[in-house]
């Protein structure tokens, strides 16, 4: 049976959502907190990182080999920056504004990501470069908001969009809707099976990566976020 090796209460009496994005990669776990936070732990527990965030409050967090991404929005405005941490020494070594609300960060090559996030209520993508600190448009997505959007395999993403579900290819630059009308709130890649997971309210659904539904699961209650453990 499953058991808590550790926890730790930030919040004794939390009024609001606390935590807005939680991520593991490797031995470490980050959170992006609403009271203006960044805070890293080891598989142990131990705090490994605790930065303020002053006036930005960090939304989105992603890693890639020694960068810690952490998209901020700027309190009291609408203004949203890429900040960019060494992820051993956590000190901060660039930011840039960008144009839009991040909702996911995907990995594309080396050290260049991915962003996949909503303008004016818009989806919208741009290719970021972490070394040059500069990003482009690599193409325009259908108006509409986007939910969530997942890596698959090579350079092939899915995008849960108000539309449907589609799969975008970056080279050569393809988007196909291949699941239309089905709204899934977030995403999940299964590399071992190669096929996608997607919540929609109290349904996960499995998909493969040309639309075809394989399985569907209802809970009694909505589904919030998706993670999957290999046992092998």
């Amino acid at each position: 049976f499953p058991s808590l090796s550790w926890s730790d209460d930030v919040f004794l009496a939390a009024q609001t959502e606390r935590y807005v994005d939680l991520i593991c990669s490797e031995n470490d776990v980050f959170a992006a907190i609403y009271d203006r936070e960044i805070r890293g732990y080891n598989l142990s527990g131990g705090l490994i990182m605790n930065q303020q965030t002053g006036s930005y409050r960090p939304e989105t967090i992603f890693t890639h080999g020694n960068y810690l991404l952490v998209e901020m929005e700027l309190v009291g405005n609408d203004d949203h920056f890429i900040f960019v941490y060494q992820r051993q020494t956590r000190v901060l070594l660039r930011q840039l504004d960008i144009p839009m609300d991040v909702v996911s960060i995907c990995q594309l090559q080396n050290d260049e990501v991915l962003l996949f996030g909503n303008d004016g209520g818009d989806a919208k993508v741009l290719h970021y470069d972490i070394g040059d600190n500069a990003y482009w448009q690599p193409r325009q997505l259908p108006e509409g908001k986007l939910m969530n959007a997942v890596s698959m395999e090579g350079p092939r993403f899915a995008i849960a969009h108000e539309n449907g579900l589609y799969a975008y290819t970056y080279s050569p630059n393809f988007l196909n809707l291949i699941r239309p009308g089905v709204v899934y709130q977030q995403l999940c890649f299964d590399v071992d099976r190669g096929t996608i997971l997607g919540a929609s309210e109290n349904k996960l659904d499995e998909v493969s990566p040309i639309g075809q539904l394989l399985n569907t699961v209802v809970h009694s209650d909505s589904i919030t976020s998706i993670d999957i453990h290999y046992t092998r």
